[in-house]
């Protein structure tokens, strides 16, 4: 009697740790595991249990969550708590069926669990609950405490002899003696399968357990006997014996379930198993008194999973694994529930329905609904949007005007670029508007030519922008019919290794999440491509820190060639694989929904552009491009400039010639494109400079573009004697020593003497000769001053 209502006990907690997890409520587990314990108890037959059951006080339920120090603490209805939880059932002073004053004992049982729970959207956005549970101590015999004896040791040994010595007609010859097996039924207080000695004869099949004994069955026992055996050299065999119902009570309680099997397993390249087929089935088939055995090709639904378990344990036996394997071994749906729980602690965010089974990977839902995800059809008429990527600098635009270059021989491609000349940040609309536009003509084209057509986009991002924001622009396209038709068929992030780091050991902004994974295919590496290359290597390692499967390829300065990385580039599903798919939801779960990130990066990158008229100096803006890196201050990076790009005219050309400067690589492009400039209202040349930096302010960069151009001549002040040097004073003497002498001086060849009888060394007339020289500087000064008024009068700033 105590067996039975600790089955039916077990059968509650079970039942109660269902409802929780599709409730969140402990007061309704509460109440199904009570509900449950007392129906089942009216089923025994036993009025003193039935009595006791209606006092419903008897029944004591808990469930609780506990905290890193093992404390309990409250499980809120609605809310779900990531913590371990214990759910327990006790029955207290349980009276004898047949002696109402006795009691026959107390029973308690309790499970160890841990839930995940997903919230998820449905097609018509009522929000409903997906969940798995993972049953702690699932791995733990629920009947372990019972044993045949409390001296049973030395008459288990006795028992287990007796049945390998067995000589009796009745029985016939053994076939296998005392092979370790498994047995069970599907019922869970058989959960898992027990470890038990196997012994087959002629007529015969005994199961000897040391916790419980021997249970021998023939053929006034057996009804019918299964033999499930995929034919895999990896796989649990297991035989089911079917037991007639009227024969139940001949065997342990735990052996009795509703469908009357009892499992017993052969691993595989066992002894057991190898004589199952060598002497066991042909012996059967000749002569037995036993049902014949029949072979099935798929095992009952209830033992499906007991066939998961039995499989892990075999395969920990048979390969070196790690220390969490082995502890897992016997947890049933140990991989399941860490998929469903990697996804259900992403985050409180819901997930789309659509997308569910494939983030908790569930492989059998897949297979039912493969091609409902977000790849579309290869037959179907689409845009093809292939994206690249990278920072300023990264050299993105070198690599799309290869790609067009290489590729028109095969398609049309339609490049979106924004313009350099735009300091504006990225606007979704503008995008979603060039889609539609691209939409209108991608569908005109279709109907008048292939009804299947494929348009190419390719869309190079702007400035340093984070590719989420993106690629979320174009999965949530206001225009439904436009949204169905766009495709993103692969991310490709530029990078240069030489400009990917502000300092020693900080990257740029959005870089390492440009190349986060799920939302980047591939990543080219624009410099540093020598082999055995330091800087490479390490960026590298970094990168496969936050993703470990993207590819990497090598294109100096963008320059792709080989035609496998070009392939990658423009693939049209290397986006939408089912890996890329799952591990976009679990990075950001939500995205799909159109929610926005909320945590900026520490340092933000601005743009600053900056347009003007005049014409600039080539090597005045040289000179200040190389100075830049000397001024950079620390973090914050305040004011520090690391990308400079545009379009400008030299004074020494009426060409426009194109200028990109990184910083932190000193790389200098000067290209001149023969283009004239843009033109404003006035028709005058427009020409501009953009500036990719921290915290920037326009002040200082006009003031610094200023001393790029032609300046304001600055007027010099007349010279007085106290401004010249002696060297100048010198050199005057010097022209002027020879001058002829004023009455009564004479020169003896060493020094000038005067008829006095002075001696000195400079000229007498040397004071005449530096009133000569200021009065000759002081003209040039006066004709130069006049000059810079008049230019002065001319002269236009740079941004007037």
């Amino acid at each position: 009697m105590l067996v039975q209502v600790y089955g039916i006990m077990i059968d509650a907690v079970i039942q109660a740790i269902q409802v929780y997890v599709k409730t969140l409520s402990s007061h309704l587990a509460r109440a199904a595991a009570v509900d449950m314990v007392c129906e089942e108890c009216q089923k025994l037959g036993s009025p003193m249990i039935q009595k006791y059951i209606q006092r419903r006080s008897n029944i004591v339920f808990t469930l609780e969550a506990h905290d890193n120090s093992g404390q309990s603490c409250p499980l809120p209805d609605g809310e779900h708590v990531l913590r371990v939880k214990t759910a327990s059932i006790s029955l207290t002073d349980i009276p004898s069926y047949r002696n109402p004053a006795k009691i026959l004992g107390s029973l308690v049982y309790s499970d160890v669990f841990i839930d995940s729970v997903i919230k998820v959207q449905k097609e018509d956005g009522t929000i409903a609950r997906d969940y798995e549970v993972l049953n702690l101590t699932g791995q733990i015999p629920k009947y372990l405490a019972w044993s045949v004896r409390d001296k049973g040791k030395d008459q288990v040994t006795i028992l287990e002899e007796n049945l390998k010595n067995i000589k009796n007609d009745v029985y016939g010859p053994v076939l296998i003696s005392g092979e370790s097996v498994h047995i069970g039924s599907h019922r869970n207080i058989c959960q898992p399968p027990l470890e038990a000695s196997l012994f087959m004869y002629q007529h015969r099949i005994a199961l000897f357990c040391p916790q419980t004994g021997a249970v021998l069955l023939d053929n006034s026992i057996i009804k019918s006997l299964q033999f499930f055996d995929d034919d895999n050299s990896r796989s649990v065999a297991i035989l089911l014996i079917e037991i007639k119902i009227t024969m139940k009570s001949t065997l342990p309680s735990y052996l009795v379930s509703n469908d009357n099997l009892i499992l017993v397993s052969f691993n595989p390249k066992s002894k057991a198993y190898k004589h199952m087929y060598s002497v066991v089935l042909p012996e059967w088939r000749k002569e037995s008194e036993l049902p014949g055995v029949i072979k099935i090709q798929e095992l009952p639904d209830c033992f499906t999973q007991i066939h998961e378990v039995l499989q892990n344990i075999y395969s920990n036996t048979t390969k070196t694994v790690t220390g969490f394997r082995k502890a897992t071994a016997s947890l049933q749906n140990i991989d399941r529930f860490l998929y469903h729980f990697s996804a259900g602690s992403a985050g409180n965010v819901p997930f789309e329905e659509k997308y569910l089974s494939l983030v908790v990977n569930r492989e059998a839902e897949l297979a039912e609904s493969s091609g409902t995800f977000e790849v579309l059809s290869s037959e179907t008429d689409q845009i093809i949007i292939n994206i690249i990527a990278g920072i300023d600098g990264s050299h993105k635009e070198n690599l799309c005007n290869t790609l067009v270059k290489i590729t028109k021989d095969r398609f049309s491609m339609t490049v979106l670029q924004q313009d350099l000349s735009q300091a504006t940040p990225f606007i979704p609309q503008q995008l979603n508007q060039s889609l539609k536009s691209l939409s209108l003509t991608h569908r005109n084209r279709s109907s008048m030519t292939d009804p299947k057509h494929k348009s190419r986009v390719l869309l190079v991002t702007p400035g340093s922008m984070d590719v989420y924001d993106v690629i979320l622009a174009i999965k949530n396209h206001p225009d439904l019919q436009v949204r169905q038709k766009l495709s993103i068929g692969a991310v490709t992030v530029c990078i240069d290794p030489m400009h990917s780091f502000i300092n020693h050991r900080m990257t740029f902004p959005v870089l390492l999440n440009q190349c986060a994974q799920g939302w980047v295919n591939s990543i080219l590496f624009t410099s540093s491509t020598s082999i055995n290359n330091s800087a490479l290597d390490d960026l590298q390692k970094l990168i496969r820190s936050v993703n470990s499967d993207v590819s990497f390829f090598l294109a100096d300065k963008g320059e792709i060639t080989r035609s496998m990385d070009i392939d990658a580039v423009l693939s049209e599903t290397a986006f939408m694989e089912k890996s890329k798919v799952r591990a976009r939801h679990l990075l950001y779960p939500g995205w799909s929904l159109g929610l926005q990130k909320n945590y900026p990066p520490s340092v933000i990158l601005q743009k600053c552009v900056l347009k003007f008229k005049r014409p600039l100096e080539r090597q005045l803006l040289i000179n200040k491009l190389r100075e830049l890196k000397s001024s950079f201050k620390p973090y914050p990076f305040e004011g520090n400039v690391y990308f400079v790009d545009g379009q400008v005219q030299f004074g020494d050309s009426s060409q426009t010639t194109e200028i990109k400067y990184a910083t932190l690589t000193d790389s200098l492009s000067i290209v001149s494109n023969g283009h004239v400039g843009l033109q404003n209202g006035d028709g005058h040349h427009q020409f501009f400079m953009s500036f990719t930096g921290c915290n920037l302010q326009e002040k200082a960069l006009k003031d610094w573009l200023r001393a790029c151009a032609k300046q304001i001549p600055q007027k010099k002040k007349l010279i007085e004697k106290k401004d010249l040097k002696k060297e100048e004073i010198k050199k005057i003497h010097s022209e002027h020593h020879l001058d002829p002498l004023p009455e009564g001086w004479f020169y003896n060849g060493t020094r000038f003497v005067s008829f006095d009888g002075e001696k000195q060394e400079i000229h007498p007339c040397l004071e005449d000769f530096i009133q000569q020289y200021i009065n000759n500087k002081n003209k040039e000064v006066e004709k130069f001053n006049a000059k810079a008024d008049m230019e002065a009068r001319m002269f236009v700033d740079l941004f007037s």
